[in-house]
């Protein structure tokens, strides 16, 4: 993870990586999102390899997201349950000190520490969450709406919930 946070990507696993490339390096995705267009295929009869025209490819706890169109590139890598981003195959991934709610203060810390300059920076769409934005392009969220945790989790300002690159 510390690779991603650094330099925006895990090798050839990146932004830009077609659906066909990442099956070859990873094999089967472990689940996908059916889009419209594969749907609309499907209604009228015509067959589809299962995830090739999927918007959302996932590997273990990491998504790659599609543009809708058969040989569009990825868009975006996410992950959102990172407690489970270092077990589960094809695509177990040290997840460093990442652990989801992390409190910001601690996760500010490790990313000092280990020399990852990052913006602080709002995120309108979501006003109970923010962004660290890093210089590789990878941005980090965290939010304090605590509905996203374990029941119990106090309340201790923004929390880490998600890793993404775009």
């Amino acid at each position: 993870m510390q690779r991603l946070l650094r330099e925006g990507h895990w090798g050839a696993l990146r932004p830009g990586i077609s659906r066909q490339a990442l099956v070859k390096r990873l094999g089967q995705p472990t689940r996908w999102e059916r889009s419209m267009a594969e749907l609309q295929a499907l209604r009228s009869g015509t067959p589809v390899a299962g995830w090739a025209l999927s918007e959302v490819l996932v590997f273990g706890a990491v998504e790659f997201h599609f543009p809708e169109h058969p040989q569009g590139h990825c868009l975006r890598i996410f992950v959102d349950d990172l407690d489970a981003l270092g077990s589960e195959p094809p695509l177990a991934v040290d997840r460093w000190v990442l652990k989801e709610g992390l409190p910001e203060a601690a996760l500010r810390l490790h990313l000092d520490t280990a020399g990852l300059r990052y913006e602080r920076t709002d995120f309108p769409p979501a006003p109970s969450q923010i962004r660290l934005m890093l210089e590789s392009g990878v941005r980090i969220g965290l939010t304090d709406d605590l509905s996203f945790f374990e029941p119990g989790t106090e309340a201790a300002g923004h929390r880490l919930f998600c890793v993404e690159v775009a």
